[in-house]
């Protein structure tokens, strides 16, 4: 568990378990993504999985990571997922594959639908993480999204 100081915006989005706050997936998500472009945790992975897998809210996740500087790193985590889904060549096994693409993408459609994806068209705010994320390659995206399936062990 992590301890992090959060705004009112995040207080208002957490859930209670007994007397401890827990708060939501996209602030703990965006918190992930600056604690390892900070310190290389390895929970890019996780997050990874989570942005691939899960339907969030969008314009919330990039203001929220607008303001702790991970904005850039964070479009540009989707825009690299895009890419591998999209890609017609797969560097991990068929089956890992297409259940990622198959996921992610119906996922970027419901945004596309809503409006929400136009917040990746936006530059973003914040260096923080952008190269260790430019560095990930299709398996670094794909065995992550496919075990958080159940796809991969």
């Amino acid at each position: 568990m992590r301890v992090v100081s959060i705004d009112f915006d995040g207080l208002s989005r957490s859930r209670a378990i007994g007397s401890i706050l827990i708060g939501s997936l996209e602030d703990c998500l965006v918190y992930e993504l600056h604690a390892d472009a900070r310190k290389d945790t390895g929970t890019l992975a996780f997050v990874i999985a989570m942005v691939s897998t899960k339907r969030l809210d969008l314009p919330y996740l990039a203001w929220r990571a607008d303001k702790i500087q991970v904005g850039r790193a964070l479009r540009c985590l989707f825009h690299s997922i895009l890419a591998v889904a999209s890609s017609k060549e797969a560097e991990v096994n068929a089956s890992l594959f297409l259940a990622v693409r198959t996921t992610f993408l119906k996922i970027a459609r419901q945004y596309a639908q809503s409006g929400f994806w136009r917040v990746f068209e936006e530059k973003g705010i914040g260096k923080l993480g952008v190269e260790r994320v430019k560095k990930l390659t299709g398996p670094d995206i794909v065995i992550p999204a496919a075990t958080q399936l159940g796809v991969l062990g």
